[in-house]
């Protein structure tokens, strides 16, 4: 809805039985003995697409808050990849697969460097053994092998830190994007909507159908997990037991999480799973770091 001119205007939406009514208000106005006034609305009644409702200067009604400009640019460039290759879902794969691919520098960092803290552990652990009683000592001779082995304890920390606002901003743009109305992919019929596969028989909690891509997600996110524990070399038995349930319960979190969710953001949440678990294991192909164990 847009006014002409300068005065005030408050659209609002009341609900009457099952439909709504569209409603204006107009800010008081005076008028004198035979005087008439006229006023020229714009009224828009369509998508939320800010491709259609840039040409009306409407589009800033689509907010994506805090991340606007970068759900905005990710959305334009989803609608690009969307109209090359006629697939939304096709479409969120690529995008995944490139966000991932600008930011796998900063992975890279983020991955070597909690492996290399990793690689100092059997030195902590003696340390803490040695030092017990000394805090004051174990925290400066803590700090001597990072330095000695150039490894910045908040190194693995900051990338990821850096990475998350894009992951966000493309996971708010999925879930308010109008583009996976009804739109197609595999057996999947609308990626606004949970896949929904109806079965022969009926499971408990599960009913007669299933959403099949939370669970492939949940499959992946395991493969994940036991590839990242592989690839860290454990000197605390107490911390591997810890890291070992985390990887049995976050992955069945996050599958209970994303199960009644749009299977558009399930897709991207399932592709960003395989491209950093594929990554992971290329990282691990190359030369490791070494650092010496201390005598």
């Amino acid at each position: 809805f847009k006014a002409s001119g300068t005065d005030s205007y408050f659209p609002f939406v009341e609900a009457i039985g099952p439909q709504n009514l569209l409603s204006v208000m107009q800010a008081e106005t005076n008028l004198h003995a035979n005087q008439k006034t006229e006023r020229n609305f714009l009224l828009y009644l369509g998508p939320n697409r800010v491709s259609d409702l840039q040409p009306y200067e409407l589009d800033v009604v689509v907010n994506f808050g805090k991340m606007d400009a970068i759900c905005k640019l990710l959305i334009g460039g989803m609608q690009a990849i969307a109209h090359i290759v006629k697939n939304y879902g096709v479409a969120i794969i690529l995008l995944t697969m490139t966000t991932n691919l600008v930011l796998s520098p900063l992975t890279k960092a983020s991955f070597m460097s909690m492996q290399r803290m990793q690689l100092v552990q059997p030195q902590i652990a003696k340390l803490r053994e040695k030092y017990k009683s000394d805090p004051t000592k174990l925290n400066h001779e803590t700090m001597a092998i990072y330095r000695k082995h150039k490894i910045n304890p908040m190194g693995g920390c900051f990338p990821m830190i850096v990475q998350m606002p894009i992951f966000i901003s493309l996971y708010v743009a999925l879930s308010k994007s109008i583009d996976l109305l009804n739109a197609k992919f595999l057996w999947i019929k609308d990626l606004a909507s949970p896949d929904v596969v109806p079965l022969p028989f009926s499971l408990p909690l599960f009913g007669d159908t299933i959403h099949v891509l939370p669970l492939i997600m949940v499959v992946a996110m395991v493969m994940q997990q036991k590839i990242s524990m592989a690839s860290m070399p454990q000197a605390d038995p107490t911390m591997a037991q810890q890291q070992k349930m985390m990887m049995t319960i976050m992955p069945v979190f996050f599958g209970f999480i994303f199960y009644p969710m749009p299977s558009g953001l399930v897709i991207y949440w399932l592709t960003n799973t395989i491209v950093t678990t594929a990554y992971q294991k290329y990282l691990r192909s190359q030369a490791a770091p070494r650092v010496p164990q201390a005598a």
